[in-house]
Order: structure tokens, then C-alpha cells, then sequence
């Protein structure tokens, strides 16, 4: 079925203004008309989304959907991916977060050549922060094993220890950055990385099958067609790594591509609803990423007791790979 150009989707919550700049950003700057914009509020504890539909009520670009209880960022997108896939039809979904702001002008002309080139399932553009730093894409370099998330849970496990003690800030980087080293203990693991051009910033670079940040994914219409949802195994956080093993573990084209441009003001939405600081926050993240580290480690094992090899072993990709100690 022909459906129109592109589709945008936003999760809302609670910040209204934000959501209001990511589509005046959409309207202002989008190459086509034959566009939507699905809004789906995330049970919002406020007036927001009252407010949103008086201003929207007469935006042919937009439509709005509520859910009826914070279903979290997997299964609250998931809601307005299935208004998309049933309804809209699109030949691309950008599914971005409400403080995101798309600077480029010629996106679907580009995502129309890329996709002619690579088939792509999924793409990410070039993210820039408010302080001008574009490092958080590709969110990650190398392909996650399950030694590498054995180490992860170990480390997390650490932290949130020494963050109940109130003494993360002293105890944790000399345990990491010198104890362990001394006592060659707890060392890094051998993972594979993307081979690139070291004379250029990764974030320069176009590169296949390296994981993307989860602020803004582009989705092409065979990934509607042959997925069009994502893994809801988690709450909030950790969905692009669950994305992205599940991708290029079954062989499924991902692309980073800087000549698209997108501005991330990085979680405001989430910060203003929280008040939580310090050693309780601290706690939570790292427990909330031990987590995830968890269930990425259960979907690698179940992998491996399909085929025989990790994904890591498996993957057939654009990109050449090279086994080296994780560094981060």
C-alpha cells in the first residue's frame, strides 16, 4: 500500500514547550509535505496534553494520542508505531524524543539516496548537544558480548555498592583506575570494534552496524513492515542496545549518518520530572543499567543456543570489525 513520505513520532511527557520546539523544528525545516507528526503523550501527570490539543487542533501535520498510564519508552512509542504501521504507511518513521530539534533541511532526500545505496533497516544522524560536543553517535563502536556484559554487571554491582556507602566518588575510580590494574584483576574484555578511519571523529564518518543513540532512529519502511515495534523488555533505558543486537544479530542493515543533523538538549523532559540527587539517583541509573546489561546478556545467550556463535562471532556487516580491549 502507498503511504506518504515520512512520518515523525514523539513521546511526550509533562514539558510542553519542548514538545512544541520539536515540531515547530519538524514544520520549519521538513523536505516534503506529505508528512505526519505523532504525538503520543505518555500519561502526563499535568495539563499538557489539553494544552497540546488546543494547539494542534487545527495542524493537519499532527495527531495526537494519549495513553492512559506511563507505559514507559518502549511500549509508549510502540503505541504510536502501530498508529504508523496500521494507518500512515510511510516510507521512513523518524521516532525521536520531544527535546530533540531536526536541524537539516534535506532529510528525506538523504534518507531516499542512502536507503537506493544500503537497503537500511535503521539509520541515526549526527547528534549535537547544547555545548556544540557531538560524541553520543554511534552510541557505541563495538559489539557487545557476553563476557563484555558479564563485566558490565560487575562493575554496575560495584557502583551501586559503594553509592549505598556514599563513597562512589572515592572508592570507584581508584578501584577501576589503579587498584585493579596494579593486581590485574577484573580486567576489560576483548570485544570487536569498527574498523574506521583514526585520521576523522567517529561521529564524522559513515558507518554500517554500529549501535545508535535512541534520541532519534529512523526507521525504513522494511523495518515497519518486517518489525515495526520495539523490544519492551525494559522501562526507560537501554532500548537501542536491545535494538541493536536484535538487528544485527539477524543480519539487518544499520547506517550512521552524519550528513544529517539533529540538535538533542539532552533528557530535559526526564530531569524536570525528577528531583531525586546524588548517591539515591546514582543508584537508580546504575541499577536501571545493570538491568538491562541483564537482559541484553539473556537475549545474547538465547542467540548463541540458536546458532552456535554470539552475535559478535556472526555478524555479517558493511563494516570490518577487529577484536581489541574494551576501552571505555
Amino acid at each position: 500500500m502507498k503511504g506518504m513520505d515520512i512520518a515523525f513520532l514523539i513521546l511526550h511527557y509533562v514539558v510542553t514547550e519542548l514538545t512544541c520546539d520539536a515540531v515547530e523544528h519538524i514544520e520549519r525545516n521538513c523536505d516534503t509535505e506529505d508528512y505526519r507528526i505523532v504525538i503520543v503523550d505518555n500519561a502526563s501527570p499535568n495539563e499538557s496534553f489539553r494544552e497540546l490539543t488546543r494547539l494542534y487542533k487545527d495542524d493537519s501535520h499532527v495527531l495526537l494520542i494519549k495513553n492512559e498510564k506511563n507505559l514507559g519508552f518502549a511500549k509508549g512509542n510502540n503505541e504510536g508505531l502501530k498508529i504508523i504501521k496500521d494507518q500512515l504507511h510511510p516510507e521512513f518513521v523518524v521516532m525521536l524524543n520531544n527535546d530533540v530539534e531536526l536541524l537539516d533541511k534535506g532529510l528525506l532526500k538523504k534518507l531516499r539516496k542512502e536507503y537506493s545505496e544500503s537497503a537500511f533497516y535503521i539509520a541515526g544522524p549526527r547528534v549535537e548537544l547544547p555545548d556544540g560536543v557531538m560524541t553520543s553517535n554511534p552510541f557505541k563502536l563495538f559489539i557487545p558480548t557476553i563476557k563484555w556484559l558479564d563485566y558490565m554487571i560487575q562493575k554496575r554491582k560495584e557502583e551501586i555498592f559503594w553509592s549505598r556507602m556514599g563513597l562512589y566518588e572515592k572508592v570507584c575510580p581508584f578501584l577501576r583506575g589503579k587498584l585493579y590494574k596494579i593486581l590485574h584483576i577484573f580486567e576489560p574484555p576483548q570485544v570487536p570494534y569498527a574498523v574506521i578511519d583514526n585520521n576523522k571523529k567517529p561521529y564524522e564518518q559513515r558507518i554500517y552496524d554500529v549501535a545508535l543513540s535512541g534520541c532519534c532512529l529512523v526507521f525504513s519502511g522494511k523495518f515497519m513492515e518486517e518489525y515495526g515495534l520495539l523490544d519492551e523488555s525494559t522501562f526507560l533505558g537501554g532500548e537501542e542496545l536491545l535494538l541493536y543486537l536484535n538487528m544485527i544479530g539477524s543480519g539487518k542493515r544499520m547506517v550512521y549518518l552524519p550528513d544529517i543533523h539533529i540538535k538533542h538538549l539532552e533528557s530535559r523532559s526526564t530531569k524536570a520530572t525528577e528531583k531525586k540527587k546524588g548517591n539515591e539517583r546514582r543508584c537508580r541509573d546504575f541499577r536501571r543499567s545493570k538491568e538491562v546489561y541483564q537482559i541484553a546478556k539473556k537475549h545474547i545467550i538465547k542467540y548463541k543456543e540458536e546458532r552456535g556463535k554470539e552475535v559478535a562471532e556472526s555478524v555479517n556487516s558493511m563494516t570490518d570489525f577487529k577484536w581489541k580491549k574494551y576501552d571505555g
